[in-house]
C-alpha cells in the first residue's frame, strides 16, 4: 500500500470516526502514518487546510468531536484556493 500512496498525486477520503474506531480498529494516530507522502489537507465539511505538521491535531480534534467528512483530500501540492472565501 505504501508503494501505491506515494505514486499518488492526491488522495480523496471519507472520514468517519465511528468507522476508524469500530470497523477499521484504528486511530487517527495510524491513520496518520500511512499519509506521510502527502503534505496538505483539504477538509470541505470545515472549509479549511492543513499542512502535514498540523494533520494529526486536525483529525485527532475530528475524531474526538465525532466530525464526518465525505472527501477529505490528501495532496502533495497546495490546493487551498478550491475552498470558498
Amino acid at each position: 500500500m505504501k508503494n501505491t500512496l506515494k505514486k499518488l498525486k492526491v488522495l480523496l477520503m471519507e472520514y468517519v470516526p465511528h468507522h476508524l474506531k469500530n470497523v477499521a480498529c484504528i486511530t487517527p494516530v495510524d491513520l496518520v502514518e500511512h499519509l506521510q507522502d502527502f503534505n496538505y489537507l483539504l477538509i470541505p465539511s470545515l472549509n479549511t487546510s492543513v499542512e502535514k505538521a498540523e494533520f494529526l491535531n486536525t483529525l485527532q480534534f475530528m475524531y474526538d468531536n465525532n466530525l464526518i467528512d465525505d472527501g477529505l483530500v490528501f495532496s502533495k501540492e497546495d490546493l487551498s484556493f478550491v475552498l470558498l472565501q
